[in-house]
């Protein structure tokens, strides 16, 4: 069979739907005119970044860095409880935002810790101690001046009671020596070290407990033997 091919596409079947479709040109779809082209009327926001501003040292922070380049003369160094009524036995941290209501020195008060019913007490150093007792009577509270933790009076424990009173007297040693070890496990370094000597000296932790807790000092020997070590010089690998 001849066949023609200069018939082309118009031999096909499809000839009259693809005749049937109209032709699109760019000009059916005129661009939109200039005024009608949206253009964000929002002003660029630009991102400078701030210099962090620096924040002046408070009277408390100055009075710190003065009290540690100032040395007195028979100053009344170790430190002390100074005992409060408390009606309510509540958390540290809500004692201390209360204390701070009252313009107390938190930074100076060491540690809290009730050692009995309706009663807290407050480390301080002994400096500290003449000017907490002034604001608080400022306030009205009367410190617990003759309160002894020692006394057997404090425990509380019911199955203590059959206790004989020298066994009495002897728990309420190991009571307080365990509140005390737990106050310096709190109270960071080096601070921690001057307040365990000063409990050692009062008799309330024992010298083994002081010497768990502060390092020992180096001997001179052991000063030689760093100082030796450190002269010692190091092999290069090109002499190896």
């Amino acid at each position: 069979e001849n066949i023609d091919f200069s018939v082309g596409a118009a031999a096909s079947k499809y000839a009259t739907i693809a005749a049937s479709v109209p032709v699109v040109s760019q000009a059916d779809f005129p661009s939109l005119p200039a005024s009608q082209t949206h253009h964000s009327t929002e002003p660029t926001k630009t991102f400078v970044s701030k210099t962090p501003r620096k924040r002046a040292p408070t009277a408390r922070a100055i009075a710190a860095v003065v009290r540690g380049m100032t040395i007195k003369e028979n100053a009344d160094q170790g430190f002390q409880i100074v005992y409060v009524p408390n009606a309510i036995r509540l958390p540290i941290s809500t004692q201390r935002q209360r204390l701070r209501k009252l313009k107390i020195d938190n930074a100076r008060v060491l540690d809290l810790h009730y050692p009995d019913r309706k009663v807290m007490g407050m480390l301080v150093h002994n400096e500290y101690a003449p000017e907490l007792k002034t604001i608080l009577a400022s306030y009205g509270v009367t410190t617990l001046d003759n309160f002894d933790p020692l006394d057997p009076v404090h425990l509380r424990d019911p199955a203590l009671a059959s206790l004989s009173l020298d066994d009495r007297a002897t728990k309420a040693i190991h009571v307080h020596n365990d509140c005390m070890l737990c106050a310096i496990e709190f109270i960071r370094a080096p601070v921690k070290f001057a307040v365990a000597r000063s409990f050692c000296s009062q008799g309330w932790i024992s010298d083994d407990q002081l010497a768990e807790i502060v390092p020992p000092r180096p001997t001179k020997k052991d000063l030689d033997i760093s100082i030796h070590t450190a002269s010692i010089t190091i092999p290069s690998f090109s002499d190896l």
